[in-house]
């Protein structure tokens, strides 16, 4: 009776063993017929995400496809799909405000966010404004310039004709004549009285400082992220004062 027992109990424990053992092979198996790159079992598919474009600019989206491959025995079949990029770039131009005025440019940023795996990150970078206008414009200044005056005027008075109709008198003295008609004049002087005065012309001559209008110059744009350029006024400031007393030229 022992002796059947010990046999029952030896066979049980080399099926025991022998099952255990093809557990041990098979699983050594299965591990020896899986996929890597990615880590796959065998028997089964492998997927992943792939995408259509590899950049692509805001507005547009990353268009993704999940393709699969089937891993049998170590190998890896070929992916299904189309889509050939592993990741997808999405860029951005945003500003640091909305206007400015000539000559100050806009400041522009190029922002981008990644997509991997079906899933896309957020946009890098701080500003905000979709758009960005730099304007153009002008400045308007009044100009003044001198003025040269020369305003005649009366000047030097002379006696008209007095040696031809003029007479001799006695100025600041008294006429003392004699018998003879020769007269003298004590105390005095001798003077042509004349019958008429006239008068030499003299000029005064000065400057003023007028008002001559304005002067524009205008500042162009060429980009909205490029500093713009101011013009020369016209006309040609510099020829002409900024103030009302013409003391400081533009």
């Amino acid at each position: 009776m022992k002796f059947h027992l010990f046999i029952v109990m030896a066979s049980f424990l080399v099926t025991s063993l022998a099952a255990f053992g093809q557990v041990i092979n098979n699983s050594m198996m299965m591990r020896i017929n899986n996929c890597s790159s990615p880590s796959t079992f065998n028997g089964q598919n492998a997927s992943r995400y792939m995408y259509q474009s590899a950049n692509i600019n805001d507005p547009a989206t990353c268009t993704s496809e999940v393709q699969s491959a089937y891993c049998s025995f170590g190998t890896l079949g070929s992916y299904s799909g189309s889509y050939a990029n592993a990741s997808c770039t999405v860029s951005r131009t945003r500003y640091s405000t909305a206007s400015t005025t000539c000559p100050t440019p806009v400041v522009a940023e190029t922002q981008t966010k990644n997509c991997t795996a079906g899933s896309c990150g957020s946009f890098s970078g701080t500003y905000t404004y979709s758009s960005g206008t730099q304007n153009p414009t002008s400045n308007t200044i009044s100009i003044w310039k001198t003025t040269a005056h020369s305003d005649p005027y009366a000047c030097n008075p002379y006696a008209c004709g007095c040696y031809e109709t003029g007479e001799w008198v006695c100025v600041g003295g008294w006429n003392d004549c004699d018998n003879d008609g020769m007269c003298g004049c004590p105390n005095g002087y001798w003077e042509i009285s004349c019958p008429d005065t006239c008068y030499n012309t003299c000029y005064n001559n000065y400057n003023t400082c007028d008002a001559s209008g304005t002067a524009t110059k205008n500042c162009t744009v060429t980009t909205n992220t490029t500093a713009g350029i101011w013009g020369a006024y016209s006309p040609n400031a510099a020829n002409y004062y900024s103030n009302n007393s013409c003391t400081t030229r533009y």
